[in-house]
Order: structure tokens, then C-alpha cells, then sequence
């Protein structure tokens, strides 16, 4: 016997599974996302998206007295860098501990999980 299948063997899980890469073929190949540097890119993008921007500080973007534009994209950029890091660590779930202690580091000094 080989190794069990990705969709653990269920006829409608595997076609579901087929279906969902077969998009996402179709979608980063639309987007312009082809080549694994584009990927990983985009990998970095999700995740400040979703542990950075989508949060308390996009409400406080929006305040009047919130951080403005000019900030949002220097920090969204200075996290995208560390996001890439912790993506491409050797150990990516130290990696992404890494990205959690800067993300929730509000001393400025970079503290060391790994």
C-alpha cells in the first residue's frame, strides 16, 4: 500500500481538494503569482493582512487621531519582511512565534523565541 492520500481517502473530500487546487491554479495564474518568489510574496501578504491589519489597528487607523496613510504602509512593509522571514525559517512554526513576539513586542528590542 502507498501513502494515504491528502483528502484522507474520502471520495468527496479528494474531488473537493482537486477542485480547490485546480482554482487556485486559476486564480495566482490570473493574479499574475506563477513563480515561488510571487507565492511566498503573497504568503507574507496574507499573513500581515490577517494578523496585523485586520485587528484593533485598523480601527485605530480610522480614528482621527490614528496612525495615518504614510505609517500603515511603513509598518505594513517593515512586516512584510518579517513575515517572509518567518515563513522561510528553517523551523516555520519557530519562524512564526518569531513573528508573533515582534507583532506583540511594544518595547521596540526584538525578543528571541527560537
Amino acid at each position: 500500500m502507498g501513502p494515504a492520500p491528502a483528502c484522507g481517502g474520502e471520495p468527496g473530500n479528494c474531488e473537493l481538494l482537486a477542485s480547490l487546487s485546480e482554482r487556485h491554479a486559476r486564480r495566482c495564474a490570473n493574479a499574475g503569482i506563477c513563480d515561488p518568489g510571487a507565492v511566498l510574496s503573497a504568503m507574507a501578504v496574507g499573513l500581515v493582512i490577517e494578523a496585523w491589519r485586520n485587528g484593533p489597528v485598523e480601527d485605530m487607523h480610522s480614528a482621527r487621531r490614528g496612525p495615518g496613510d504614510a505609517a500603515m504602509f511603513a509598518e505594513s512593509t517593515s512586516l512584510h519582511g518579517k513575515a517572509l522571514e518567518a515563513l522561510t525559517a528553517g523551523n516555520r512554526a519557530f519562524g512564526l512565534l518569531d513573528f508573533e513576539a515582534h507583532l506583540l513586542d511594544r518595547g521596540g528590542s526584538p525578543r528571541q523565541v527560537s
